[in-house]
């Protein structure tokens, strides 16, 4: 896990949002996770799928999901901005 002082303050403002989010969703769903690899790189857990989360240097946001059951990629998306990731995410959590 990073700490404070190794992010910068656009890594930090990210993982603010992802924390809200998993706030949300442990609300929801208490077995959902989210896994900070690095400043743009997430990994959400949720009962059915594994999404893998990549943030551009453009501020888009890349993922895919893995099926817990069939292990298989698939859902490969690419959304403009925070909010629009999370519109598409709602399919998958």
């Amino acid at each position: 896990m990073l700490t404070a002082t190794t992010l910068s303050e656009e890594g930090l403002s990210i993982q603010y949002d992802f924390l809200e989010m998993y706030l949300n969703m442990l609300t929801e769903q208490p077995d959902y996770g989210i896994i900070f690899k690095d400043e743009r790189t997430y990994t959400i857990e949720t009962p059915k799928y594994i999404v893998r989360v990549a943030i551009l240097d453009s501020s888009d946001y890349c993922f895919y999901t893995i099926n817990k059951k069939t292990e298989q990629l698939g859902n490969y998306s690419r959304a403009l901005g925070y909010n629009a990731f999370c519109n598409k995410l709602e399919k998958f959590i």
